[in-house]
């Protein structure tokens, strides 16, 4: 029998921490979640969380723990099983977990990073690593788990390239992997006269100081998201140039001390974690992705929603930058280690204002397609189809 296609759905959306700003898998969960509770029932399963919605039921699972990760993959993958095995059309997880007839694929297989491009002793002597290590089998023993049964499941990836690394990793058909990518929420546009009093009150609101031009880092794992290269190419930028970084606030005292042994300790500003991104894109000229690992990141989309030029690592370190044209949408680098490479990257576009404007306006057209509401309208789509 066919499902009814207005009939509400009960979902259940597991994701650990419940929380736009924690990064961006956690922030596509949450973004989805909210599009789909307005005409359905949603209630989310989570570890911690910082976002509340009239129309969302938070559950929290009391378990302070956060190390060892696998333990606590394990126990919340038992909790959540427990209490969603009955009673819901879907069961939507972004998370390593055993069961769930959804699950969103947010970074590359632990599979895949073990054991690709391995071949004769190499091979064995990480099967044999992976064989004395509870952690490793624990990992992978879920991570098999989510794919089993794939015809019989939706299984979505967040971006081309990774569905196909799930494809080659766990020998699926490419009909059994679909791809919703994260999205954006389009900022209120605003006049030349509102843009320029909005950064001018953006920049006093954070303590971002001086008329010279102000760079835009946004990550959690400064090292992973290429804090490193970024730190040395500010020390051949021109003096006028500085640095804002969004993230993990725990990660600040070491970075600041790296910063100020390149002697930029008045040159980059350490912004901790902000639960409110619209002004720290408004005070700032040119967002710097130069990331070492990401699948589709959101924080790309939200810098060029807001206007800002972006200079971004190239696939394979961020899977989505195939989806960019060099020099139209962004300035994309051959080398994310590069750091000569990266302060000529962003001299170019801080130099050239032609250049700049340009990339703006092709970057603005390019996010429309990533719309939060069209891309849950997909995900729906999605639903109904496997339910029927």
């Amino acid at each position: 029998m066919a499902l009814q296609t207005d009939k509400r759905l009960r979902i259940a959306v597991l994701s650990r921490h419940f929380s736009r700003h924690r990064g961006g898998a956690e922030n596509y969960a949450v973004s989805l979640a909210e599009q789909l509770a307005s005409d359905h029932d949603v209630h989310v399963y989570c570890q911690s969380h910082s976002n509340s919605h009239p129309s969302i039921q938070t559950h929290v699972m009391g378990l302070s723990m956060q190390k060892p990760r696998w333990v606590v993959m394990l126990i919340y993958s038992a909790w959540t099983f427990l209490h969603t095995r009955r009673g819901f059309d879907i069961v939507h997880s972004h998370e390593n977990v055993f069961h769930g007839n959804v699950q969103t694929f947010h970074v590359k297989p632990v599979t895949y990073n073990l054991f690709h491009g391995k071949q004769g002793v190499s091979w064995w002597l990480t099967s044999l690593k992976v064989a004395t290590s509870p952690r490793l089998l624990a990992w992978l023993t879920v991570e098999r788990a989510r794919v089993r049964h794939a015809s019989s499941r939706l299984l979505i990836a967040a971006s081309a390239l990774l569905k196909d690394l799930y494809i080659e990793c766990f020998d699926l058909p490419q009909t059994h992997v679909q791809v919703i990518t994260p999205g954006v929420a389009m900022p209120k546009p605003l006049s030349a006269t509102d843009t320029l009093l909005a950064k001018q009150a953006a920049r006093q609101q954070l303590g971002l100081t001086g008329s010279g031009q102000w760079l835009l880092m946004v990550g959690h794992n400064y090292a992973k998201k290429g804090l490193t290269a970024l730190l040395q190419a500010m020390v051949l930028l021109p003096e006028g140039m500085s640095l804002a970084v969004v993230g993990d606030t725990s990660q600040i005292p070491e970075w600041q001390s790296k910063a100020n042994q390149l002697g930029l300790q008045n040159r980059v500003v350490f912004l901790g974690q902000q639960t409110q991104m619209d002004p720290v894109y408004q005070a700032c000229d040119v967002f710097v992705h130069a990331t070492l690992e990401d699948v589709f990141p959101i924080v790309v989309l939200e810098a060029m929603a807001h206007g800002l030029p972006v200079v971004v690592s190239p696939a394979p370190y961020c899977l989505s930058s195939n989806l960019l044209s060099p020099d139209e949408h962004a300035l994309i680098l051959q080398d994310p280690h590069d750091a000569a490479a990266l302060a000529k990257h962003i001299e170019r576009v801080q130099a050239d204002s032609e250049l700049a404007s340009h990339l703006v306006a092709n970057a603005k057209a390019f996010v429309q397609r990533y719309r939060w509401d069209a891309l849950a309208k997909t995900q729906l789509n999605m639903y109904r189809e496997l339910l029927s």
